[in-house]
Formats: C-alpha cells, structure tokens, sequence
C-alpha cells in the first residue's frame, strides 16, 4: 500500500479478507462441534452454516464495497488532478458498454 500499486492493494485487501473468512469458519467449527443439551437435543452441528453463510455475504459485501469505492474514486480522480490520466467523462460514459459486454454469468465475453 505504501508502493501505490494497484496491485498491492488488492493483494492486501485479499489476505484481510482471507483472515475475515477464516475467523468466521473457526467460529462455525467450535461452535458446532459443541455436544447436545437440553436447550437442543438434536446438537449444535447446523450451526456451521449459519457461520459459512456469514462468512460468504459478508466477502460478497464488502468486496462490492470495495469496488464501487475504488471505480467512483477513479472515475472522479482526474478533476482533483490525481494519478489517473482519462477524463472522467469517458469513465462514466463507457459504463453502459461494460454492462453490454459482460454477461450474466460475469466473465467478459469480448
């Protein structure tokens, strides 16, 4: 991050979100290897769904997050005279090509 790359960036902000992803699954671990009681007969095993499914929406959202921060502050960047060097008329204008050229699936298809 104190590079400037792009890149850098977004490997840092993986391994964060490795670590998010790993914590919750522990969680799911512990918490649903736990023996019945009275309070649930049946066990505590199912509950290491409910934490996977925490752990996905919550990559999910914040990685969507994270990306309309990052297209908005470079789409913008160019009237505060920073790095980028297109115009951000052709940023926003070139939108409704990219939502023609990637289909539903999300992989580009030219």
């Amino acid at each position: 991050m104190i590079s400037g790359s792009a890149s850098m960036v977004a490997e840092a902000s993986h391994s964060w979100a490795d670590t998010g992803n790993q914590i919750f699954l522990l969680i799911a671990t512990r918490r649903s290897s736990r023996v019945a009681d009275a309070n649930r007969p049946m066990g505590y095993g199912r509950e290491a769904y409910v934490w996977s499914l925490l752990a996905a929406v919550g990559l999910f959202v914040v990685g969507a997050a994270v990306s309309v921060w990052h297209g908005i502050s470079i789409c913008c960047a160019n009237r505060a005279g920073t790095r980028t060097t297109s115009s951000p008329m052709w940023c926003w204008g070139s939108l409704p090509l990219r939502g023609v050229l990637v289909d539903p699936g999300g992989a580009p298809t030219a």
